[in-house]
């Protein structure tokens, strides 16, 4: 029953942390927010004249009444829509270019200084579970897990990105986190092992 209790105990450590960290980056970190989409931008206008669609024999009819057009009405029905349509690739065209412009310049780097912060605060919740290792009970598992937790939200938000973010801050900050990590788990673990002191 107690150990049941310390398992219970460490996972709540171990949730809760998760969801400091992520609600704190949220809260202190806004994400920043791309451009509208043209649709949201824009909206659907309806044509005026009603789209249309023509038959092999030539004869061309109003889609939305099914009323046969005049060719003159079908000849500006047509014209509309050729309008609309390139009216519709500008702007898809100028969303692009902002939407690339925003992951390069915002999201990215977001994503990557949210990805150093998790990773940063994961290990030190990781090196503070194994320095209380054996000291108290219930708080070092928690911990441990909910650093985990916390590396692993902090790879999620960088994944998206990790070509415009660039592989060289990704495997620094790894490569940090593991030397500390390591070290620690020495450090401590070895000075905790039974008989250590002795010899």
């Amino acid at each position: 029953m107690q150990n049941a209790f310390r398992f219970g105990y460490s996972l709540a450590v171990a949730i809760l942390f998760v969801l400091f960290v992520i609600l704190g980056i949220r809260t202190f970190y806004d994400e920043p927010e791309g451009p509208e989409h043209p649709e949201e931008r824009f909206g659907f206008e309806p044509f005026p004249a009603g789209p249309i669609f023509c038959e092999p024999d030539g004869r061309c009819f109003n889609d939305r009444t099914g009323e046969e057009l005049t060719e003159e009405e079908a000849r500006q029905a047509r014209q509309e829509q050729i309008e609309r349509e390139e009216e519709s690739q500008r702007e898809f065209e100028e969303f692009e270019k902002e939407r690339q412009a925003f992951i390069s310049d915002e999201r990215a780097p977001y994503h990557r200084n949210v990805f150093i912060v998790a990773q940063l605060l994961g290990v030190a919740a990781i090196a503070v579970g194994l320095y209380l290792f054996r000291r108290v009970e219930g708080i070092p598992l928690g911990l441990l897990l909910g650093g985990l937790g916390v590396v692993i939200f902090g790879w999620a938000q960088a994944v998206e990105d990790f070509g415009e973010i660039g592989m060289a801050p990704l495997f620094v900050t790894v490569t940090i986190g593991l030397a500390i990590v390591l070290a620690a788990g020495y450090q401590f673990l070895r000075l905790a092992a039974p008989g250590a002191k002795d010899g």
